[in-house]
């Protein structure tokens, strides 16, 4: 094999390589914004919580 086609068949593996990390960034970035909007719904459901306690502290007092 000559060396332009074995540059080229570098360059072409380096490409695959640059194309798989990006589809595994992009698939990882999904998963944080799942897990953000699950955190974000737990922190309104324990802000729902807090204020409904308060509440009934005041209620009593």
């Amino acid at each position: 094999m000559d060396n332009a086609s074995m540059g080229t068949n570098r360059v072409m593996d380096s490409i695959a390589d640059v194309q798989k990390s990006a589809g595994d960034t992009g698939d990882e970035a999904g998963r944080i914004a799942e897990a953000a909007d699950a955190l974000s719904r737990q922190a309104d459901g324990l802000r729902a919580e807090v204020e409904k306690f308060l509440n009934e502290v005041r209620g009593a007092a």
